[in-house]
């Protein structure tokens, strides 16, 4: 049988505990949790038995695909599990490969979950973190097998290939970004050249690439130039001279290999050695995908993302606010979003109803990135189809075509970035290729093109209104789609030609478009210049002006228009960039409020964050009964700028689920941000949901993770506002009146805005102390006192203008300082005057628990880090105070406050405005003291009665 061949290797991994391998009978398979469709599959099964672990040799069929490696050691280890077994290694030995599949196992609490973990075996290149999983294996025993399970766990694959990655990066200078895009375009290519080694299709020789570069180097002929560029046109099958013999190869295709090394910087043989070398020889690689309940040890497709992350430059991930999603979370949210709206079809538990509704579903990730999401609905849509396909279909080369078909009808995908747009190739290509085996190169299936279905660009600037029927009256758009439908699987010969004509064309309907919008505005403006004066009006009105809007030089309704003549996409997932309003270009962020379509009743104002945008921009590609699901920043559940979005949410859509994720900082990324993953479904006919619709609603905390359904219409309190939490929760009594009702209106501190100029330690000296004021700042405002820290620059006491007569020196610190405007020689501070009330109420804007403390009115000002309340007498301020301080008004602000950092909360003005009193809050028996300069916060707590 072929697999003898492979056995003596896969024998090897064992060491002496090969020894221990008696035969199972195939007879007995299915006994053994063997899944049903792939037993043919198997050749042989042995069983070696310690009473620490179990060790199980696999020899399967070339055709049985990677993907099933789990469902037969997960199905073999349930059963071991029932038994009482804790721990199990198994090597698979694919008969059409030379290496080995390794497999280990660990008994969870909970059977249903499984602990395994898969590392591919390259005998050729074996990395120092596989020899030091051999050597554990080889001398294993009762006491090293937590070690070795501790070491595929523990062991941080990511971080020595990122410092590899930056190390020889960092090497070469690029004079700008294009340069630096160049190069980690061309390291990507390397990249997957490695992958492609490690099937052997590089002329059968697993050390091919060693071999090209070390005859380059001993020749001194240039790598980049002799080897590279020749293999690189050999690989998409343009006809090229070869310097070396190339020898047998596969024709990928795709456009992966397009070079152009024009943007390139001078790169020497040397670095490109040592780079090849230490990629080949450090490192571990596998085409398997990390999903939940298998976790792939070594370099697989997700870490590209991770890649793109950690070699993007920093100032662009900061200035984009992108954040890239774990494989688990996006895995989950795919398959939610497809399940869901698979729901509103009513194909119910029939795998053929489901497979017949999927087959033209159009799935769109507006912030693709490195493709994660798409990756992820890939394989959900991969898995729906599985289901119904009989088991002679499932093995390998039989789903290239399946794959195949579900990327070019199934995924379309925008990113502002083109490295991130390669990087979704990328991911895509390496799960086709994963299941093929072929003893010859050259029958290798090529790849197919997908630029058409993913796209560079800003997905926030290719919104232009367009009528539908004008895309169909275009003369030339049947020619388009022709061109669209060979284009995809195109040879490269006549690929860029048929690229170069289709990206022609698109200009041309874009062109066409744009004339047919300006026409219509011109005869709009031209019935308006005709009537000089309207009914009703008198004359010398405003001058009617005809202007021509800015059109984009890409339009979503171009790239994708088979799409939006259907009415939409089906299912727009991902994870859009985060970015405060703050951090946004005010032009920008202008033009997005006045051009971007959103839907009928959401108003984008105030200070909205950038994935507010990308959420009301999706929502209005939707088509009817269309599901949107989105990782967003937790704040949107109680930011007022989010208010229209979530009624729109509320009354326009059925959401389906909301899983929180924010209850841990830094749970799933490295940065202070609070996600929460929103799906929700567009109602065709717009209405107020059912009360019987129930939500599905997760907490996650850690390993603390709750699951519960609510009403939609419970969702919201009667100010707006959104809350999660399981359990009774004051939602909006409307008995019980809120600050802002009884006309309360906290504001923040005082915000200098050059703090450097105008807050001191200590009152400089050579000015007159008449002028500083103490400052609270939020950090001076603690449970057992409040003592101000600083002092700030405050001349407004005086009864004439503060600025009219000034010393030589006050003069000389005010020319000094920022931001100090000038005219007609007088200065003007960048914060004003401010009248305070005979009380305040001051707490920090930040802080785990809300601590309140009460002041008298101009004792000190109040920081930029506090926020106040005002009040006219102390009675009713001692009221506030105490209440403010009580068990229940600290719970009540955490249920709708934001959260911050270390388990923090943002107590905003529009937070605390929200917050009920009890209907009799004047009347409550309370023991009113004398008045003071200040009550500590400490001094509040136990004062109101429960």
């Amino acid at each position: 049988m072929r697999y003898q061949k492979y056995a003596p290797q896969s024998l090897s991994v064992f060491g002496d505990f090969a020894k221990l391998l008696r035969p199972f009978p195939h007879n007995d398979l299915r006994n053994l949790g063997v899944p049903d469709r792939l037993l043919d599959q198997v050749f042989r099964v042995c069983i070696g038995h310690k009473p620490y672990c179990l060790f199980f040799e696999l020899i399967l069929s070339e055709q049985c695909p990677k993907d099933a490696y789990t469902a037969i050691a997960g199905g073999i280890a349930a059963c071991m599990a029932r038994q009482g077994h804790e721990y199990a290694v198994f090597t698979v030995v694919h008969a059409g490969s030379a290496n080995a599949h390794l497999i280990f196992w660990r008994r969870r609490e909970d059977l249903h979950q499984r602990a395994l973990f898969h590392l591919d075996l390259v005998f050729t290149h074996q990395s120092l973190f596989e020899r030091q999983v051999l050597d554990l294996l080889h001398k294993l025993n009762s006491e090293r097998v937590p070690a070795l399970f501790s070491l595929l766990q523990n062991h941080q694959h990511h971080k020595p290939f990122f410092a590899v990655l930056r190390r020889h990066l960092g090497k070469l200078e690029t004079k700008n970004v294009a340069g630096y895009h160049a190069l980690v375009d061309l390291v990507l290519k390397l990249i997957f050249l490695i992958f492609v080694q490690h099937k052997r299709w590089l002329n059968h020789d697993p050390y091919y690439l060693e071999t090209q570069i070390a005859h380059c180097c001993a020749r001194s002929l240039s790598i980049l130039t002799v080897f590279l560029q020749p293999l690189f046109a050999r690989l998409e099958g343009l006809p090229v001279a070869e310097p070396l013999p190339l020898g047998q190869l596969p024709l990928l295709g795709g456009g992966l290999f397009h070079f152009d090394r024009t943007a390139l910087p001078l790169i020497e043989n040397r670095w490109l050695f040592d780079l090849v070398q230490a990629l080949l020889n450090n490192f571990s690689y596998s085409l398997l995908e990390s999903r939940p309940g298998r976790t792939v040890a070594g370099i697989g497709p997700e870490v590209l993302g991770a890649v793109f992350e950690h070699l993007l430059l920093v100032d662009d991930r900061k200035q984009q606010g992108t954040y890239y999603t774990p494989g688990f979370l996006a895995h989950k949210q795919a398959k939610a979003a497809i399940t869901a709206w698979l729901d509103h079809k009513q194909c119910g538990d029939d795998p053929l109803a489901r497979r017949d509704a999927v087959a033209d579903i159009r799935i769109l990730d507006p912030s693709c990135g490195s493709g994660t999401y798409l990756t992820a609905a890939f394989q959900a849509l991969l898995d729906i189809h599985l289901a119904v396909l009989p088991p002679d279909q499932h093995r390998n080369g039989r789903l290239f075509d399946l794959k195949q078909q579900i990327m070019l009808r199934n995924l379309f995908g925008v990113d502002i970035n083109p490295v991130a747009v390669r990087l979704t190739e990328v991911r895509l290509w390496l799960n086709l290729i994963q299941d093929i085996e072929v003893e010859d190169p050259a029958k290798a299936p090529a790849l197919p093109n997908l630029q058409h279905q993913l796209r560079a660009g800003d997905f926030l600037d290719l919104h232009v209104p367009t009528d539908k029927k004008q895309v169909k009256q275009w003369p030339k758009y049947a020619q388009l789609e022709q061109l669209r439908a060979k284009f995809p699987t195109s040879q490269a010969p006549q690929r860029m030609n048929l690229l170069r004509h289709m990206l022609r064309l698109e200009g041309e309907l874009a062109d066409y478009l744009t004339a047919c919008r300006q026409k219509a505005l011109k005869d709009i403006t031209k019935t308006q210049l005709a009537q000089p004066c309207l009914p009703g009006c008198r004359q010398g009105r405003r001058k009617v002006t005809w202007r021509v809007p800015r059109e984009p030089g890409k339009q979503l309704h171009v790239m994708f228009s088979r799409v939006m003549l259907e009415q939409g996409f089906d299912c727009i997932i991902g994870n859009p960039p985060w970015l405060a309003a703050g951090r946004i270009d005010k032009g920008a962020a202008a033009s997005l409020r006045a051009g971007l379509p959103v839907p009928r009743g959401v108003v984008l104002s105030g200070q909205v964050d950038l994935s507010v945008y990308f959420t009301a921009a999706s929502l209005a590609l939707l088509r009817p009964n269309g599901h949107l699901s989105f990782l967003l920043p937790a704040k949107i559940l109680q930011a007022p700028y989010a208010a229209s979005l979530r009624q729109f949410l509320l009354n326009q859509c059925r959401i389906h689920y909301l899983y929180d994720y924010g209850l841990k900082q830094g749970q799933l990324f490295k940065a202070d941000t609070f996600p929460v993953a929103v799906g929700a479904g567009l109602l065709q006919q717009p209405n107020q949901p059912s009360k019987t619709h129930q939500v599905a609603i997760e907490i996650h905390e850690g390993d603390d993770n709750r699951c519960f359904t609510r009403d939609q219409t419970q969702i919201a309190d009667r100010f707006g506002l959104w809350h999660l939490y399981e359990g009774p929760a004051i939602r909006g009594d409307p008995r019980r009146p809120s600050l802002g009702e009884l006309g309360f209106k906290p504001q923040r501190g005082v915000v200098t805005g050059a703090k450097r100029s105008f807050v001191f330690e200590q009152p400089p000296i050579h000015l007159a102390k008449a002028r500083f004021r103490p400052l609270l700042r939020g950090r001076d405002i603690q449970p057992d006192g409040l003592q101000p820290g600083r002092f700030i620059y405050w001349p407004f006491q005086t009864k004439t203008a503060w600025n009219r007569k000034l010393g030589f020196q006050e003069h000389t610190f005010l020319k000094n300082a920022d931001k100090v405007r000038w005219q007609s020689g007088r200065p003007s501070l960048p914060y004003a005057a401010r009248p305070f009330s005979p009380w305040l109420l001051i707490w920090k804007y930040l802080a785990k628990r809300w601590t309140v403390g009460l002041i008298q009115g101009g004792w000190c000002i109040p920081d930029q880090t506090t926020y106040y309340l005002s009040c006219s007498h102390f009675a009713q301020a001692y009221r506030l105070f105490a209440y403010f301080n009580s068990a229940e008004a600290d719970a009540q602000l955490r249920a709708i406050a934001e959260r911050g950092k270390d388990f923090c909360y943002f107590y905003y003005a529009h937070t605390v405005a929200c917050l009920q009193l009890p209907c009799d809050w004047q009347d409550v028996a309370l023991t009113i003291p004398p008045e003071k300069t200040c009550f500590t916060p400490a001094e509040g707590v136990n004062l109101w009665p429960c």
